[in-house]
């Protein structure tokens, strides 16, 4: 919108540097005020989530909002960007760089939409993790379980993790190749191997509420 309005407006505004200075604002900001918007308005199904209610997912208008927002949340991030478009630089010599803040969320909708539309197909499942070590989280908030990090190929099956805190997630399942978690089969090595594989899934970062758990992911 501000983008546009820059085009629209004559030469002699543009060129003020005070109004040119708040107009870059306004561009740059503009964008992740509306994931914070977003990220708000999320909050009481992610509230209710924690309290291990997830009736949400049944209702047709909180599901199509919950996976919009979850989707958003996938692709939004720089470890996303950066591995999507060295992909495409690998593969097509294409730079999608300067596109790529509006292809997200072309990518974002089209994902969610897809998972809408095939949600009585697709399980939402609340794990609860009741062993002693917690989830972690990172950079990257969620991450498929069934994608394979070292090929350029991009993944067939989906199995959307998120941690929503160190002993609840949400899992949407692929139907087809399901990766068989559910509350029952956490053991504590499981949890392990889930906080390794989102480790290797962050792009910096990664976060635990302990010191312990995060020290169980450097090598031996």
């Amino acid at each position: 919108m501000w983008a546009n309005i820059r085009q629209s407006l004559p030469e002699a505004v543009t060129t003020n540097q005070d109004f040119a200075n708040f107009l870059d604002k306004q561009i740059i900001n503009a964008e992740e005020e509306w994931h914070s918007g977003l990220e708000s308005s999320a909050r009481p199904l992610i509230d209710a989530a924690r309290h291990r209610d997830i009736s949400f997912y049944q209702n047709d208008s909180d599901c199509i909002f919950f996976l919009q927002f979850l989707s958003v949340q996938h692709f939004r991030t720089s470890g996303i960007k950066s591995r999507t478009l060295e992909a495409f630089k690998y593969r097509s010599n294409i730079d999608l760089s300067r596109c790529w803040n509006v292809l997200s969320h072309i990518l974002a909708t089209n994902l969610g939409s897809s998972l809408f539309l095939d949600r009585k197909r697709i399980p939402l499942v609340l794990l609860e993790n009741r062993t002693d070590v917690p989830f972690i989280t990172s950079d990257q908030p969620t991450i498929n379980l069934l994608s394979n990090s070292q090929t350029s190929e991009g993944p067939e099956h989906l199995a959307l993790y998120y941690p929503i805190s160190p002993t609840l997630a949400l899992l949407l399942d692929d139907p087809d190749k399901s990766c068989g978690l559910s509350s029952e089969s956490l053991s504590s090595e499981r949890v392990i191997g889930l906080n390794v594989t989102r480790a290797a899934k962050s792009f910096r970062q990664v976060f635990g509420n302990t010191k312990d758990v995060l020290l169980l992911l450097l090598p031996p």
